[in-house]
């Protein structure tokens, strides 16, 4: 296995002496202590070898960023040419730089170092996997998950260049959709629905747990498409497919008897009831809205359909609000007479009875277009048709006045003075 490393004109015994003179003056050692040990030998493999473990004395030194970086290149033209230990040096590599240190931190630098080293890596070799997942593992233990969003996109890709089984794809989704659950729930749920695709895991506990992630998460709705992925329809007797049912198709006093009923059990998963009847009405609104796409809906009719107390009226028009916020709406709320009218609504599922409203609607929007089009021909046809057939008429009207008018001037007698 050969590593694509930029290559120097020393030898490798040059090349491991000013890596040890380094190690040597950071470390404050006047005796020259490394310098020593790599005088003592001269093949790559066993200077790689000897090397490689005072990583972790660098990054935990006082030496600036700068001269750990500087040595950590000259050990990686060393390590580039130690061929048949190759592996297990750049392993111990990796694993140095990832190790936490107490009370050093160096975060910054260890990602840079790893980057460094992954782009230095053949794009086939296996060990982009490690010196990836070491990115990973510090990014979430110092609480910089964010710098993982670019990658997301490239993954799948990746998966394939590192030959990855199923399982260890899964893995990876799943330590890095972990890492940013914390402060990026979307893009980690994005990154679970991508092992339900497909066959998706043998596992039903998995896809329970991402199902009920994925109920309770505010920004994805999109759960007719998750629902018909085999992996989440295996669950359907199960509670928390009993559950996805009723947010595609249930109303509000079937979600909250269902939930009360089913309260352990739904513990038990890690569903999070109050985020989960937040996204439960938000869906309901949304339906209802499709249903009336441009009628005015009573505000106490919205608050029958989300099961607000007392109909209050400041409770329904926040709920309009949330769901104008959500993208799910758009929407006009009339104070006046106490309705909302929705312009653009999503349906939470699009079934048979979607497509047969549709189906009317169409029909209507047919009929009256179709009235239209025949009033316009109809006017049209009498606009084109009228110079042909009052022009005789009003020719023989102008000439009777114009006789009129002369019998006039015949009669009126002439004054003379």
């Amino acid at each position: 296995m050969n590593a694509s490393f930029v290559r120097v004109d020393t030898s490798p015994a040059t090349q491991a002496t000013e890596y040890a003179t380094i190690v040597d003056r950071i470390q404050g050692d006047d005796a020259s202590v490394w310098r020593a040990k790599v005088s003592e030998n001269t093949e790559p493999s066993t200077l790689a070898a000897l090397l490689v473990p005072t990583t972790g004395d660098l990054l935990a030194s006082k030496a600036s960023s700068q001269d750990i970086e500087t040595a950590f290149n000259i050990l990686l033209c060393l390590v580039a040419v130690a061929d048949d230990k190759q592996e297990d040096v750049i392993s111990a590599l990796i694993k140095g730089i990832e190790s936490p240190i107490e009370g050093k931190g160096r975060s910054a630098l260890r990602l840079r170092l790893l980057s460094n080293l992954y782009n230095a890596l053949d794009t086939a070799s296996p060990l982009r996997r490690t010196a990836f997942m070491a990115i990973v593992t510090i990014s979430t233990r110092t609480k910089h998950a964010s710098l993982l969003l670019p990658q997301l996109s490239l993954l799948n890709a990746r998966c394939v260049e590192w030959n990855c089984t199923p399982q260890e794809k899964t893995n990876i989704y799943l330590t890095i959709a972990s890492s940013l659950q914390p402060t990026h729930p979307l893009e980690a749920l994005s990154l679970e629905r991508e092992i339900l695709k497909g066959d998706g895991p043998k596992d039903t506990k998995l896809s329970s747990s991402i199902l009920t992630k994925a109920l309770s998460t505010r920004g994805f709705y999109d759960l007719e498409d998750l629902a018909s992925f085999p992996a989440i329809t295996s669950l359907k007797g199960e509670v928390i497919g009993q559950l996805l049912e009723l947010f595609l198709s249930g109303d509000h006093s079937q979600y909250e008897a269902f939930v009360s009923k089913n309260a352990s059990a739904l513990d038990t998963l890690g569903y999070n009831k109050e985020e989960g009847l937040f996204k439960f009405r938000l869906l309901l609104l949304s339906s209802l809205g499709a249903q009336r796409l441009n009628e005015p809906i009573a505000y106490a009719e919205v608050a029958r359909a989300l099961g607000i107390q007392g109909e209050d009226e400041d409770e329904v028009e926040e709920w309009v609000i949330n769901l104008i916020q959500a993208g799910l709406a758009d929407a006009r709320i009339h104070q006046l007479d106490s309705t909302v009218t929705l312009s653009r609504s999503t349906h939470r599922m699009f079934g048979q009875a979607q497509w047969q409203f549709l189906q009317e609607r169409l029909t209507t929007w047919s009929s009256s277009l179709s009235s239209i089009l025949t009033l316009i021909t109809q006017t049209r046809e009498k606009i084109e048709a009228r110079p042909i057939q009052e022009a005789p008429q009003e020719e023989e009207a102008a000439a009777e006045t114009l006789e009129v008018k002369e019998g006039q001037a015949e009669a009126t007698p002439v004054s003379m003075a």
